[in-house]
């Protein structure tokens, strides 16, 4: 198992506006400060697309899913 951490945006939110919040963070994960005070905190920085962490995101689903109802897990 292995966790992540990511920024989402609201659906609808224009392409534009996610590119350049996408150049920002990846601004962010570029900076050596950034990554070191990451890196202590026990956080590997990466980065991807968009696209592909909405890939990761979908793929996720339907594991946890099958996962959570095997558990028998209630929400209380």
């Amino acid at each position: 198992m292995s966790n992540w951490l990511g920024l989402l945006a609201p659906a609808g939110t224009p392409k534009d506006v996610v590119a350049g919040l996408h150049a920002a963070v990846g601004r962010a994960m570029a900076d050596a400060a950034m990554r070191k005070q990451l890196t202590g905190l026990g956080i590997e920085p990466a980065s991807s697309t968009p696209e592909d962490f909405a890939a990761l995101i979908r793929s996720e689903i339907p594991k946890w899913a099958r996962i959570v109802k095997a558990s028998g897990a209630k929400v209380e």
